[in-house]
């Protein structure tokens, strides 16, 4: 096999994987499962977006250039058009990832952290402490949008939630990425 199709195979392992899926078998994982624990999936997710970069390299690990030098995320109405939305529910992670596989290398990446900047601002999601830890929940508008919450449990033992987006959610994010790409940089230019 060749190696981009071998580094293809294993970003769909790693993507399905996130999702808490077992790439093998097609299933969902139990609860309890490793796929579950919250720093996995952002490794995994994580490991996904840098083989989207060498996958859009041709299979080449090329060098970074700075990021001050990279063009700012935006996708043409065909990129747009191209991306589905699911029927099941996604976390916004997924939604990001399957965005940044379409732009070239020379092009800032669609962060999880600027989308979900972006929905406390439309008053989807809120963000809350709890046990010393920040993150965000949907609000009665992101409920009605679309948004739901999962509890999972870690190997650990650990509970806790997933907010999921269902098909008309991601639909309204996509809508909007031109807004949400240049969100929060009127602030910094001022």
């Amino acid at each position: 096999m060749e190696r981009l199709e071998i580094i293809k195979r294993a970003r769909s392992y790693l993507s399905q994987m996130t999702q808490g899926i077992n790439p093998l078998t097609g299933e969902q994982e139990p609860d309890n499962s490793i796929l579950h624990q919250v720093r996995i999936v952002r490794c995994l997710a994580y490991t996904v977006e840098i083989l989207d970069e060498v996958i859009a390299a041709g299979g080449e690990v090329r060098r970074k250039a700075s990021s001050s030098k990279k063009l700012p995320f935006s996708l043409t109405d065909e990129q747009l058009d191209s991306i589905p939305t699911s029927s099941a529910p996604i976390p916004v992670s997924t939604l990001v990832q399957q965005c940044n596989v379409l732009i070239p290398e020379d092009m800032q990446r669609l962060t999880y952290r600027k989308v979900a900047e972006w929905l406390v601002s439309e008053g989807m999601l809120e963000v809350i402490e709890q046990n010393g830890r920040k993150s965000h929940r949907p609000t009665q508008k992101g409920l009605d949008m679309g948004m739901t919450r999962e509890q999972r449990m870690s190997p650990r033992g650990e509970t806790y939630m997933v907010t999921l987006l269902d098909d008309a959610c991601q639909y309204h994010i996509l809508s909007h990425l031109p807004q949400i790409a240049g969100y929060g940089e009127e602030e910094t230019e001022a």
